[in-house]
């Protein structure tokens, strides 16, 4: 299953947090390529647009992610070039695509299929 098989999709993820956990929604629109982020109290996080690259790549706004598709789930891994990482490591408390891509990703957990909230 391919991000623009539907024109609109929103996954959800519940992320550990180190007080209590709570969810993101991720959501993107078909034809507008519309990109957003959602937590837990229905406060926006992020927007922005997206583009598919190929049948694995997705460019969400200035960073690019592989991602697969499996039943409802979907996986993101952040494709962060070495000048990137090293950008992101010097400056550590600033903000950097690459740490954004990351908490973007969340790696290694999946992000479950949801209906869409009234937020996208």
């Amino acid at each position: 299953m391919r991000l623009a098989a539907r024109p609109l999709l929103s996954y959800c993820g519940n992320l550990p947090g180190p007080r209590l956990d709570f969810s993101v929604e991720h959501s993107f629109t078909g034809p507008a390529a519309q990109f957003a982020s959602v937590e837990y109290n229905d406060q926006q996080v992020d927007d922005g647009t997206y583009r598919l690259l190929d049948a694995r790549t997705i460019r969400i706004n200035d960073g690019t992610f592989q991602f697969r598709v499996k039943g409802r789930e979907l996986r993101l891994k952040p494709v962060i070039s070495a000048a990137a990482r090293r950008k992101a490591l010097a400056q550590p408390l600033q903000f950097s695509t690459a740490g954004w891509q990351v908490a973007v990703a969340f790696p290694g957990h999946a992000w479950k299929r949801v209906p869409c909230a009234q937020w996208c």
